[in-house]
């Protein structure tokens, strides 16, 4: 991808900082140039005056004018020198300082368009990275489906080998249909445009069910176990709680060693908050990633290198949806390794347990 849309405001910029900073050394250099030459009138005209006040009469009645070391050296002694040399001074700050104002400004302008360039490549790189994982991303289920179709077209097959060859088409449509819905959630968290129903919540209840979904799905790759508070209660949308809870487990899924453990945790904190935790012992998150990982496209490593698949849009969703919440996202270090994602939120006592019903269909 070219970088011109990049290259065009920075060169624009520097042309004309360029042609600024000449004109404004120019003026600068002309103002200083006045004020000198103001400088060696006055002392001039000084100078003459003091010569005529230090020439004396002798008793012929000629004058005798002092020498021009003896001038100079009474001039360096006199309150009107003092005074012409006070006002060039004073003269010579404000150029100076005005000087220092406009290199300040350049080079402020200078960083600023530099932070902007630079976040505006970081951004292009994570697109363009973006692109070429989402590109593979569909196309592998694509593939499947089209490989599946294909089989069932074209072959007398059997009934339980068209069931798995079904199966396995629809597995692959949910992959695809949830990439999709990440990508358009995304978009709409990112405008907002997204519609949420806030009501109040079973948080508890809620975890539970994506917890057996994700144990059922994952088919025990992973040893999952989970800890929940029950009557845990939050003022929030269902589905975006949801897709919170299994956009992290599936994060922590993604991350780890099969065979490895995932661990969930939710209970009250102080001052009726309600803390969620999952923790996971996979490669862990370097120090100088934890902030960006939950920017959009962002993820660690480089694209062509990185063997593990993922959008980079999941954990940007959940910080949007959490936020939405009015609640807060952090991931620290999970010891001996791996890392533990947390999430805070407001809860709501006493209010009546969570009775409605999950939908089918999980982000």
């Amino acid at each position: 991808m070219k970088n011109t849309g990049i290259l065009r405001p920075i060169v624009v910029f520097f042309i004309l900082s360029s042609i600024v900073f000449v004109a404004c050394a120019i003026l600068l250099y002309s103002n200083y140039a006045v004020l000198e030459n103001k400088k060696s009138i006055s002392v001039d005209k000084y100078r003459e005056h003091l010569k005529e006040q230090l020439t004396e009469i002798t008793e012929s009645g000629e004058k005798k004018y002092p020498s021009a070391e003896e001038v100079e050296a009474y001039l360096l002694t006199t309150r009107g020198y003092q005074m012409i040399m006070d006002e060039h001074r004073e003269g010579s700050a404000f150029l100076a300082g005005l000087g220092g104002v406009f290199l300040l400004l350049l080079g402020g302008g200078c960083f600023f368009l530099y932070r902007s360039v630079r976040q505006q490549h970081l951004l292009n790189v994570q697109q363009q990275n973006f692109l070429q994982t989402i590109s593979h991303e569909m196309k592998t289920p694509i593939g499947s489906i089209m490989s599946s179709l294909s089989n069932i077209q074209n072959y007398d097959l059997e009934r339980q080998m068209e069931t798995k060859m079904v199966g396995n088409a629809m597995t692959s449509a949910r992959r695809l249909d949830g990439l999709v819905h990440k990508i358009l959630t995304a978009a709409k968290l990112d405008n907002n445009s997204m519609t949420y129903v806030i009501e109040e919540t079973d948080l508890s209840m809620l975890t539970n069910e994506v917890v057996r979904r994700f144990k059922a799905r994952i088919d025990g790759s992973r040893l999952v176990s989970s800890n929940v508070e029950e009557d845990l209660l939050v003022q929030g949308d269902s589905s975006a709680l949801i897709s919170i809870v299994s956009n992290l487990l599936d994060n922590a899924h993604k991350y780890s060693d099969k065979g490895s453990q995932i661990q969930l945790r939710l209970l009250e904190s102080k001052k009726n908050k309600i803390r969620l935790e999952i923790s996971d012992n996979g490669v862990g998150i370097p120090d100088e990633h934890k902030d960006e990982i939950f920017k959009r496209f962002y993820r660690v490593g480089a694209e062509e290198t990185r063997s593990t698949k993922g959008s980079g849009l999941g954990l940007f969703i959940v910080k949007k949806l959490v936020e939405m919440h009015k609640g807060s996202i952090k991931v620290e270090d999970n010891h001996p390794q791996g890392s533990t994602f947390i999430v805070e939120m407001p809860g709501i006592k006493f209010v009546p347990a969570y009775e409605g019903e999950f939908s089918d269909e999980l982000a």
